[in-house]
């Protein structure tokens, strides 16, 4: 179930729940807006699955702490806020990113890609650059894998082959460090790409 962040929920930091309220309490306008809106969007994805309104609180690093029985994921960017959720007797952990669509700065490359990932690389996207898809693809495969493994690993610690039409594809991540541990006893995972010219966003799925 997706749901995309709309004006009231970007504006409605003063309707989240107190224990919500208080992960802006001394955030900046930008950071509380941003909090609403996600946190608003993703209540609304969850009720479209049957749960009653509740706190959506936030775990280590950042997760949110889903009720019992769902799992899903929250993202923001500039002009954009949105959550996906499902059963978890469905789906063991999601992962939703969301990027503008701006080319990656030259010199974060080596740290997202490494030069075999990049020399796999077919003709760059029509409307963003390979950089910033692969930086989104990663951050939605980590969302996914970190409820599992509860470590934060590096983005060269994974290899990812992006496959595309001309403004969206799949991907294929895989852990390449022995020393990373399996997501549910899984190393290798799947997930799509979109670019619509303002914002990339990509999604991975534990099953």
């Amino acid at each position: 179930m997706l749901v995309v962040a709309d004006a009231w929920m970007w504006e409605g930091f003063d309707q989240l729940f107190d224990e919500e309220r208080a992960l802006g309490e001394r955030a900046v306008q930008k950071r509380r807006r941003e909090l609403a809106a996600g946190r608003h969007a993703a209540r609304a994805a969850l009720e479209q699955l049957g749960y009653a309104p509740a706190p959506i609180a936030r775990g280590t690093h950042g997760m949110p702490q889903w009720p019992a029985g769902a799992c899903g994921s929250i993202t923001h960017c500039k002009g954009f806020a949105g959550a996906v959720v499902a059963h978890a007797r469905e789906v063991r952990s999601l992962g939703f990113d969301a990027e503008q669509a701006e080319p990656l700065k030259p010199q974060l490359i080596d740290l997202i890609l490494s030069a075999s990932e990049r020399a796999a690389l077919g003709p760059q996207p029509r409307r963003t650059d390979w950089g910033k898809v692969a930086f989104s693809c990663k951050e939605a495969f980590y969302k996914a894998y970190y409820p599992h493994a509860r470590q934060v690993i590096d983005f060269l610690q994974v290899h990812i082959e992006l496959t595309s039409g001309a403004d969206a594809g799949e991907f294929r991540i895989e852990l390449v460090d022995d020393a990373v541990p399996s997501a549910a006893g899984l190393r290798r995972f799947e997930g799509r790409w979109l670019c619509d010219g303002d914002r990339v966003y990509s999604a991975c799925a534990v099953l």
